[in-house]
Formats: structure tokens, sequence, C-alpha cells
């Protein structure tokens, strides 16, 4: 499984687009230190094996975590944009769902 087994981090972020390692490391340190503000832990998980990953693809891998009810993606979107939207995927309520969320507006 993916996820933490633990609960802990807070929160994480799973990279699905790897066409810029430079891009990447900017997204986690800012994302780790506007987190690290706010007294959460964050965790940034990159497995080569999910370039390109659908949320679809994603569903079977990371649901059924009690510790987690959704997972936010950084996907070709978030690494293009100014302002690396994330993609929020539900693993809860209704499997699959996904929405865009500025990373300053999730905690």
């Amino acid at each position: 499984m993916l996820l933490p087994e633990n609960g802990d981090p807070d929160v994480y972020f799973i990279r699905t687009d790897f066409s810029s390692a430079v891009r990447w490391q900017e997204i986690c340190h800012t994302l780790g230190e506007a987190l690290r503000e706010l007294e959460m832990k964050a965790q940034f998980i990159e497995a080569r094996e999910l370039d390109c990953a659908s949320p679809g693809d994603l569903v079977p891998i990371l649901e059924g975590n009690p510790y987690y009810s959704f997972a936010l993606i950084l996907d070709r979107v978030s690494m293009e944009s100014p302002d690396f939207p994330v993609l929020v995927l539900d693993l809860l309520e209704e499997p699959g769902r996904t929405f865009r969320q500025l990373p300053i507006q999730i905690p």
C-alpha cells in the first residue's frame, strides 16, 4: 500500500508527473514549508510506476486505509501551473471523485 499505515503524516502528496525534477523540488519545498508553519507533517510520495496514473488507476491502490479519506495528487496540471493546484481524490464518500484545490486552501 502506498499510504502511510499509521495516520502519520497529517497529509501526503502523490506525484504522477515526472517531467521536471526541478519543479517537483520547488513544490515539495513550498508545500513542506507552508505545512510546517501550520504544525502539520507532510509526506511526498514518489513512485515512478505511478507516472501518468489517472485517479481511476489510483483508487484501487489507495482506498481501504482507515487513516486517510482522500489523496492529494500532484499531476501534470499541478506541475505546470504557477500556483500548483492539487488534484484531490476522494477515497471514502465517493471513491474516485476529484476536484482541484489550491494548496493554501487545503488545511
